[in-house]
């Protein structure tokens, strides 16, 4: 499941990037005729992105330090109550 997880942050490590490229494409060609309001579409993606990307580094970091009990860990059943 981390190996999923890990991929999930390649995934929107590389949707941030792009995020800020079109912002700033978008900055050089301000006067080709696209709205203002479009950089405000922008930031609002790479904000989104931002925040989902520090969620998800510090749920790996969890997850890994063993936070949760997941599915198939010997000794540790998943789903039961707490005793």
């Amino acid at each position: 499941m981390i190996n999923l997880l890990r991929h999930r942050l390649v995934h929107l490590e590389t949707e941030e990037q792009q995020a800020g490229l079109m912002l700033e494409e978008l900055k050089v060609n301000m006067g080709l005729g696209t709205p203002e309001h479009v950089g405000e579409l922008y930031r609002l993606w790479g904000g989104i992105t931002n925040a989902s990307l520090g969620w998800l580094k510090g749920l790996i970091a969890r997850l890994e330090a063993g936070e949760y009990v997941m599915d198939g860990v010997a000794g540790k059943p998943f789903g039961e109550p707490p005793r």
